[in-house]
């Protein structure tokens, strides 16, 4: 198994990417590949950092359940502030240029 997809399921399975998004990654063909590669890319750098931030021993910011915590290299969770949803409507269609 690639680092990549090590890294895609962990995310799954931490909550952190739906079943939808995990579906168009792991598909890669067509028109949704390079949406799909630019999405695991940012994400994989995502997990890489949070990652180095442990390592480093510095505390790191994740969003779970529309929650912004801090979690500090003592183990704790700290919360930041509630997340509300955008309301910007995003074409499901575009093309890249």
């Amino acid at each position: 198994m690639s680092n990549n997809v090590k890294i895609i399921e962990g995310l799954k399975k931490e909550g952190l990417i739906g079943p939808n998004l995990t579906k168009v990654m792991s598909r890669k063909k067509g028109k949704g590949a390079t949406l799909a590669y630019i999405t695991e890319a940012a994400l994989s750098s995502s997990a890489e950092a949070r990652e180095k931030a442990k390592t480093l021993g510095v505390s790191y910011v994740i969003v779970e359940n529309s929650i912004l915590y801090q979690f500090n290299p003592d183990g704790t969770k700290v919360f930041l502030k509630k997340i509300t949803q955008s309301k910007v409507q995003v074409n499901k269609t575009f093309v890249l240029k």
